[in-house]
Parts: structure tokens; C-alpha cells; sequence
């Protein structure tokens, strides 16, 4: 089974796989959790898209295998997270990063 790699995601995903996904994590710091998924996202997104700067790049036709990972060590993960991030930051968080990070989760999901 493919599975996203593991190396630099936040430490509350291994802590969710390992309670069978029951219940979601305490995320005690936002900011901390968000760096940390931004990290692993830049890193689980092909090549292609990395190297340059903090922005991943956006072109089309180009290979997706990285990130065909269907199910819940795959793109579940991610979308998770956002949701937990969403969470912790409460009704009066930033969400400029948030919203950022979002938007190019979706985006390459419709690449997919």
C-alpha cells in the first residue's frame, strides 16, 4: 500500500494512526502545527514543485504520482490536517497562511 511519507509530518498524525484515527489530537500550538504541515506538504509534492523559495509551482501536465495516494495514509492525511489546523487557530485565528495553504491543496487535488 502507498502511503505519504512519514518524515516531517506533525508528530499528531502518528499520534491519530496510532489511536486507530478515534478522535483527533490536542493541537496545544497552531503556529508550530502549521509550520510543521507546511514543511510536509512542500515535501510529500513532486519535484517538480519545489525549488524555489517558500511558494510550491503551478504548471500543468506535469506528473502527479507523488500525491496519488488515495485513503487514509494518503491525501485523508492532509486534508485532516488542514482541519485541525483550521481548529486550533479558534474564530479569531489568522487564516491568511491557512488559507494560502488551502487553496494549493485544492488546487493541485483538482491536478490530481
Amino acid at each position: 500500500t502507498k502511503r505519504l511519507p512519514a518524515k516531517g509530518r506533525p508528530a499528531e498524525v502518528g499520534w491519530w494512526i496510532g489511536r486507530a484515527r478515534a478522535r483527533a489530537p490536542t493541537i496545544s500550538n497552531a503556529d508550530k502545527f502549521g509550520s510543521t504541515l507546511k514543511q510536509w506538504w512542500s515535501s510529500v509534492n513532486p519535484a517538480w514543485r519545489r525549488g524555489g523559495g517558500n511558494m510550491l509551482k503551478r504548471q500543468e501536465g506535469e506528473s502527479w504520482d507523488a500525491l496519488q495516494v488515495p485513503g487514509v495514509n494518503g491525501m485523508l492525511g492532509i486534508l485532516v490536517c488542514l482541519k485541525w489546523w483550521r481548529d486550533a487557530l479558534g474564530r479569531e485565528g489568522p487564516l491568511e497562511e491557512w488559507d494560502v495553504l488551502v487553496d494549493d491543496v485544492a488546487w493541485a487535488l483538482g491536478q490530481i
